[in-house]
């Protein structure tokens, strides 16, 4: 399980957004198991990482549209 949280505060010329994550201890086995047999995640970390980089160029290409 991953605990996401945005941060958004004033910048000159706009908003900086800050995106993170927390992967939570607690994740039941079969959240492990469906990760990697059925999304084909091997590294979930890195997947997060690259995830939220396409969400946040996702979010600044819908904010300057």
């Amino acid at each position: 399980m991953t605990k996401w949280t945005y941060r958004f505060e004033p910048a000159v010329g706009g908003t900086e957004v800050t995106e993170s994550f927390e992967m939570l201890r607690d994740m039941p086995w079969y959240y492990r198991i469906a990760d990697r047999f059925l999304m084909g995640v091997k590294d979930r970390n890195a997947d997060l990482v690259s995830n939220m980089e396409t969400t946040l160029q996702r979010l600044k290409a819908a904010t300057e549209a």
